[in-house]
């Protein structure tokens, strides 16, 4: 607040303004200002932040302070609570070390700007949004419910491809995002019943819905999958675990290509730049895994969701379960999952990687099927799903009669969609989805 209290006195209170809906953009919010006073965008911006702006961002506007000195004491908003509730500033900043961080709510909050290139956000490889996006259910929800139609700022990031409130693939309005100062609302003009999909043909719309996913879970606060805060170190961790780094550090270039292929594939209609990876190629992922740069968010959520397509090799060490056995049941879809249930060796042999150890192949009475390798000094690999066995099929069935989309089912089987498609069509299992 110090920009507006240099001058001496605080700026006068505007007379309306409209009551914020939960999840609503701020610029959302300034439109539906501009709309019931029939005022110009520059007026307005003057009216709102106490200087015209020929731009301001959607995503992450500036002059937050001002602003909230301007807001009717009933919104109950000050600077820092529009900058994290109703800006794209949360999902941006997940990543970012304290003093970047730091850096960009300052910028955010006050009139020096540029909070994108703070924050990393034009970093590759997902491009920017041209027209603000929208979900048919959800502009239809908020005129049943008496609400003014808004643009929701979870509908604004980039990565995000469909509604996660109704499973909605995201439409381009009429309205670009330029760098113009224009504010407009959401109407049956800009927003027709027929606008053109965000997504491309033959993307992988499991994966993509489960990006979508991710990146609301990380808008609200939660962090989608263990890698934590910390985004460079988090994720090397994580790729060594997955047998991905090699001797010295370096990563395993060509592995992680042929890994992810697959997945790859799916994505790259939606994000073609994806398919650089290393250095070599002036990567998004090189890039996400240097400590040396600023984090970006979309990286991370691109690269955990590879990660979790890629098979593991036994070497990375955990806690072990006993290495005697009896050893848990590992089946995600089983009752007894976790239990020390399982007896039957099918194959053991011995190996040396990192000393002396034992390679199990462990089946379950349910018929899961899993590899584990224990080491002399007690530590093991993570397990490494062989087959399902019986439970898959009537988990398929269930799933699909039931409506559950694929991604969900996935999920909840704990294998990435495009594996578990694999296996669908290798096993023959019936199904009623849409994944051909």
């Amino acid at each position: 607040m110090q920009t507006a209290l240099m001058s001496g006195a605080l700026p006068a209170k505007l007379a309306v303004f409209p009551e914020p809906y939960p999840g609503e953009l701020l610029h959302s919010m300034m439109a539906r200002y501009r709309f019931y006073t029939g005022q110009s965008h520059c007026t307005v911006s003057d009216e709102l932040f106490g200087q015209s702006h020929r731009s301001n961002p959607v995503d992450l506007p500036f002059r937050l302070a001002d602003l909230a000195l301007r807001l009717p004491r009933r919104v109950g908003l000050d600077g820092d609570m529009l900058l994290d509730r109703h800006t794209l500033f949360p999902y941006y900043s997940a990543f970012l070390d304290a003093e970047y961080l730091s850096e960009a709510r300052v910028a955010a909050l006050g009139s020096s700007g540029l909070v994108g290139n703070r924050v990393g956000k034009g970093i590759k490889p997902i491009p920017p949004i041209k027209f603000l996006r929208f979900c048919r259910k959800c502009l239809q929800d908020a005129r049943e419910k008496g609400r003014d139609p808004h643009w929701l700022r979870a509908h604004q990031l980039p990565i995000m491809t469909f509604c996660t409130i109704h499973d909605e693939p995201l439409r381009n309005s009429n309205c670009r995002v330029s760098t113009s100062m224009r504010l407009d609302v959401p109407s049956s003009r800009s927003c027709p019943a027929d606008a053109p999909l965000v997504l491309p043909k033959h993307a992988a719309w499991d994966l993509l819905k489960r990006l979508s996913l991710d990146a609301v879970s990380l808008l609200e606060g939660t962090y989608p999958f263990d890698i934590g805060s910390d985004g460079h170190m988090g994720l090397r961790t994580a790729f060594a675990e997955k047998g991905l780094v090699r001797t010295g550090g370096d990563l395993d270039w060509p592995s992680i290509a042929d890994s992810t292929a697959d997945l790859i594939d799916g994505l790259a209609p939606a994000f073609p730049a994806i398919r650089a990876l290393s250095r070599k190629e002036g990567g998004w992922l090189a890039y996400a895994l240097n400590p040396k740069r600023r984090t970006s968010t979309d990286a991370v959520l691109l690269a955990g969701l590879l990660l979790e397509g890629i098979c593991p090799r036994p070497v990375s060490v955990v806690v072990t379960t006993s290495t005697q056995g009896p050893w848990r049941c590992e089946n995600p879809l089983a009752a007894h999952h976790g239990e020390a249930i399982v007896t039957e060796v099918v194959r053991t042999e011995k190996v040396y990687h990192r000393g002396k150890g034992e390679f199990r192949h462990l089946r379950c009475a349910c018929g899961y099927e899993y590899s584990i390798v224990t080491r002399e000094d007690g530590s093991s690999t993570k397990p490494f799903r062989l087959r399902f066995g019986p439970s898959l099929a009537r988990f398929i069935l269930e799933t699909s009669l039931a409506g559950v989309p694929f991604w969900k089912a996935a999920k909840t089987a704990k294998s990435d969609p495009a594996s578990l498609k694999r296996i669908i069509a290798e096993e023959g299992i019936p199904h009623h989805w849409d994944i051909a």
